[in-house]
């Protein structure tokens, strides 16, 4: 849209109502006067479908910015004409317009992206018949995608995944699998049809809480897939030795998190401390347990170890099979 012609201020926007505009899908507009500091400049801008392609200011006869959506960016100032190029994989500072012909759900189109600073801030998907399939904003969290005749796809709610979408070729978020749509740490919701198919969201590089794929439900604990019944049993509910005693360590963790750890000094004893490590005695309980930390996420494991066990660095030593397997400790340079 071009053309302000009337007596619209540009600075105010106050229009004496005589105003008018016109499309303009191609061609080149040239705009010369003075700025606020009475200066002359000359901008001068190319249109492509509609759309800004190139943005060019000069003072003076001198070009002070200009941007080449998809191409690159110079800017004069006190270090003389700096460049940045917006190839795929170079620059931190990337911005500008990206196009790419590629497919959605079998049908045909053109992709644009927006990026600043490398980020994706909008994206829109027109069909080969000029249909629209989406036009996402990322500051929005809602986003409706639609077929090549009009018809609802998807309804989704979420923070999209467009992280690193400028460095990999301006893909349409929507060209991945679904379980790629989003950003882990936000909640997100597909509908079809007006039924969830797919919903949940990640902590911690876990999945926790409800969650729906393929229409059907499943509850997560720590990244731990449990029972319907065990997740919305309350914490005071939960008997501490009958969770002990489950041999799936995962599951076992899983509810342990739940209950709180303070829940097993409630029906034992702390023998020995190590960092974070703790060495648990429990009466009339064949073993001792050994709550370890997982460096990577944080999560406290609870591991069953021999009853003669002592200290924590032993106990674990034995998990590994030291004494048996191997006669020396095992070192470890990192932990992850």
């Amino acid at each position: 849209m071009f053309g302000n012609r009337g007596l619209t201020s540009i600075l105010s926007g106050k229009c004496n109502g005589r105003s008018i505009h016109d499309h303009l899908m191609n061609g080149r507009i040239t705009i010369r006067g003075t700025d606020e500091n009475n200066e002359p400049f000359q901008r001068i801008v190319m249109i492509k479908n509609g759309e800004v392609w190139d943005n060019k200011l000069q003072h003076d006869g001198k070009s002070v910015h200009h941007i080449v959506y998809g191409a690159f960016e110079s800017k004069r100032g006190e270090k003389g004409r700096e460049i940045v190029h917006f190839k795929k994989g170079s620059g931190t500072g990337r911005h500008g317009k990206a196009r790419r012909h590629e497919k959605i759900f079998g049908m045909k189109g053109v992709c644009h992206s927006w990026y600043k600073n490398g980020r994706l801030v909008r994206q829109k998907f027109i069909y080969d018949n000029k249909k629209t399939a989406y036009d996402y904003n990322a500051f929005r969290k809602t986003c409706t995608i639609r077929d090549n005749a009009g018809k609802i796809l998807y309804e989704i709610t979420g923070v999209l995944n467009g992280r690193m979408n400028a460095y990999f070729g301006g893909h349409s978020v929507f060209h991945k699998s679904m379980t790629d749509w989003f950003c882990d740490a936000h909640p997100f919701v597909v509908k079809k049809n007006g039924v969830i198919i797919y919903a949940g969201q990640i902590k911690n590089q876990q999945r926790v809480g409800k969650w729906v794929e393929n229409g059907k439900i499943f509850f997560y604990e720590r990244g731990v897939a449990i029972p319907k019944k065990l997740y919305e049993t309350p914490p005071d509910k939960l008997d501490p030795l009958k969770i002990l005693q489950l041999s799936n360590a995962q599951l076992r963790m899983a509810l342990m998190a739940k209950i709180s750890p303070e829940k097993i000094v409630e029906i034992g004893t702390v023998i020995h401390k190590d960092r974070e490590m703790r060495l648990y005695d429990i009466p009339k309980y064949e073993v001792r347990i050994l709550r370890v930390q997982c460096p990577t996420t944080k999560s406290y494991y609870f591991l069953k170890v021999p009853k003669d066990s002592q200290k924590c660095e032993q106990a674990r030593q034995w998990t590994f099979h030291v004494g048996t397997d191997f006669e020396k400790p095992i070192k470890f340079a990192v932990e992850t």
